[in-house]
C-alpha cells in the first residue's frame, strides 16, 4: 500500500477508534475500503506507536486502551 494511502487509513481508523464507533473486523475494514488482513495490519502500525487497541465484546467495537502518540494523526476531517 503506497505510503500517503496508509497515513489516511491509519487517519481515519484513529478517528474510529477515538469515537469508539460500533463495528466488527469486517465492518471496520468495509467502512475503510480494506481488507480484514490490512485492518489488522494498520492496528499493528499504530501498536508501534504505542498505541494500544482493544474489543469490546459486548459493544461489538474496537477502541483505544491507550492512544498513539504519533503526532501525525491529526483530528479526521469532515467528510
Amino acid at each position: 500500500m503506497p505510503l500517503f494511502d496508509e497515513l489516511l487509513h491509519l487517519q481515519r481508523l484513529d478517528g474510529l477508534l477515538r469515537r469508539k464507533t460500533p463495528g466488527t473486523a469486517q465492518e471496520v475494514a468495509t467502512r475503510l475500503g480494506v481488507s480484514r488482513r490490512t485492518l489488522f495490519r494498520l492496528f499493528d502500525e499504530l501498536r508501534s506507536f504505542g498505541a494500544e487497541v482493544a474489543y469490546c465484546k459486548k459493544g461489538k467495537r474496537y477502541y483505544y486502551r491507550t492512544p498513539p502518540e504519533a503526532p501525525f494523526l491529526p483530528p479526521e476531517v469532515n467528510k
